[in-house]
């Protein structure tokens, strides 16, 4: 199979390495060519050009930011002749319809996949696939290119929406947090005193404030319930400090359990603890 691969970020690579893996033919091509140099492999080809790596192929992959990605997949399917064309961003109302109305001749996969570039072994791992015209043929493409995946099928206006808890709201967090960290002046005390809760919350700073300015940026701003999530987040926010604010141990401890007692309902959020 000969695949091209747009936009040579952490997860542009990361593909690139599965696909070398499977014996897949591979153009290579990002804005920035300097992302390629590195590249050293016999199944890749390194292109200049985004009309030079989409020729003749019959996959084009496209792994860059939604902010840009829509713009992109219209000019890849203009130079495009026959064949596959994938998205893999993270919240799909952006390009869906751009998706939805590619020429007949294009075959449109939307997925998300819910890993980074760490992952190692893909049977551990799962793909959204937001179905655009033909869900059995799309759901074959992916099988294709990731196999042993556990593939969830999901609703475009579903998947957005919980995208608002999944990644919007870690990502908004992670925003208050490291400012709030960044004031602490003894860094170093800090790090030998930590905790495992303490170490647990680095771990979502570090998943998410690592990713590439444009791909955090579009995960809230591309997103229709953020605005709505973070306002919700000051009102909480507020309701706890009012309560600590007035200095009564009964009133607080009252609040905690309130919150303790919600979480004792949530099922799978205890199950991810111990993954």
């Amino acid at each position: 199979m000969d695949i091209a691969v747009i936009g040579l970020g952490a997860f542009g690579r990361w593909l690139i390495e599965q696909f070398i893996k499977q014996d897949f033919r591979i153009k290579a091509y990002d804005v920035d060519y300097g992302r390629l140099e590195n590249l050293e492999s016999p199944n890749v080809i390194r292109c200049r050009t985004l009309e030079e790596a989409v020729e003749s192929v019959d996959v084009v992959v496209v792994s860059i930011p939604v902010n840009v990605a829509g713009r992109v997949i219209i000019e890849v399917s203009k130079q495009m002749t026959r064949g596959v064309i994938v998205d893999v961003s993270s919240i799909k109302k952006p390009v869906y319809d751009i998706m939805k109305n590619l020429r007949e001749d294009l075959k449109p996969v939307c997925i998300h996949p819910l890993f980074g570039p760490a992952a190692q072994h893909l049977g551990n791992e799962r793909i959204a696939l937001i179905p655009v015209r033909d869900s059995l043929e799309e759901r074959r493409i992916v099988e294709r290119l990731f196999p042993e995946v556990k593939i969830i099928e999901v609703d475009i206006n579903e998947h957005d929406k919980l995208m608002t808890y999944i990644l919007s709201l870690t990502h908004l967090l992670s925003i208050v947090v490291v400012d709030i960290i960044g004031e602490i002046g003894d860094m170093e005390m800090l790090e030998k005193l930590a905790g495992t809760s303490f170490k647990h919350m680095c771990k979502m700073l570090n998943a998410t404030l690592t990713e590439s300015l444009d791909t955090f940026t579009s995960i809230l701003y591309y997103n229709d319930g953020t605005k709505q999530l973070s306002s919700k987040l000051l009102r909480e926010f507020s309701k706890i400090a009012r309560t600590i604010s007035r200095e009564d141990y009964t009133v607080l401890k009252r609040l905690i359990e309130e919150k303790q007692e919600a979480y004792s309902r949530l099922e799978f959020m205890k199950r991810f603890a111990f993954i």
